[in-house]
């Protein structure tokens, strides 16, 4: 059963050895390569699509922010690993900096199932969030 979460950008998550008792979401920019994780994980959940607070300059027109099929990819995939009695006991999100939608996603998990955590989500990208939230049914008070 899942307990705790943490997040990170991809250049740190490509150097974390694989871990049988770690679950990973993978979060990638469309069009970018996927990341290079280390094999051994339990799962990986491989996901692509941008900020959707923070667009980069230039790019706010051909923008994929997140659908709710891949909220839903989500939202399975945790209720799948928190799920298992003797299953991974931890969860690592990815981003390519880690801070925006890593973030979200992390705290997304924290409030949805109720995983310990040491980091500040200051950084997390509150539309993507709020987006998570409202398409899994979650109404944080």
């Amino acid at each position: 059963m899942l307990q705790t979460v943490s997040f990170c950008s991809r250049h740190d998550a490509e150097k974390i050895p694989a871990d049988a008792r770690t679950v990973v979401i993978s979060i990638t920019s469309p069009g970018s390569p996927l990341a290079h994780l280390g094999e051994g994980f339990a799962a990986v959940l491989q996901l692509a699509f941008d900020e959707v607070s923070y667009p980069m300059r230039g790019q706010e027109r051909n923008r994929m922010p997140i659908s709710r099929s891949k909220v839903a990819e989500i939202v399975a995939f945790l209720r799948l690993w928190h799920g298992m009695p003797n299953g991974p006991t931890h969860l690592l999100v990815h981003g390519e900096t880690g801070l925006r939608r890593a973030a979200a996603v992390a705290r997304f998990a924290v409030e949805y199932l109720g995983l310990a955590h040491q980091q500040d989500f200051a950084f997390a990208d509150a539309t993507l969030l709020s987006r998570l939230r409202e398409m899994a049914g979650l109404h944080p008070d």
